[in-house]
């Protein structure tokens, strides 16, 4: 899948060997007096066979105050793939379902690159 342009690319990159948190506002997603009720995060399958892989457990994803946090890493299998040291982009995609029933889907990005 190509990236659509107007996709939100983190600004912090992650190192291949890094497990580590990032942010998602949805402030930008919401209507006034909106809240989310329902969201789920999915890695795509081209991310998948770089290795991304969603934080489970204690490092799972969470919402707190309008913000999903997700903690994110590349499988040690794939963590020497030599594609990082120049740097790839990988998507996910965020979909939303708010207090009023609206749904909501946006594509997001992380730049993993050897640092």
């Amino acid at each position: 899948m190509a990236i659509p342009s107007s996709t939100f690319v983190f600004a912090e990159s992650l190192d291949p060997y890094d497990f580590d948190h990032f942010t998602l506002k949805t402030t930008g997603l919401l209507d006034t007096g909106e809240d989310v009720a329902k969201w789920q995060v999915d890695i795509l399958s081209e991310s998948l066979l770089f290795g991304l892989k969603l934080g489970t457990g204690q490092f799972g994803s969470y919402l707190l105050n309008k913000e999903i946090t997700i903690w994110l890493e590349i499988d040690a299998d794939m963590q020497g793939n030599p594609a990082f040291f120049n740097g790839v982009t990988l998507p996910m995609v965020l979909s939303i379902t708010t207090s009023t029933g609206r749904r909501r889907q946006r594509t997001f990005a992380l730049r993993v690159i050897e640092k």
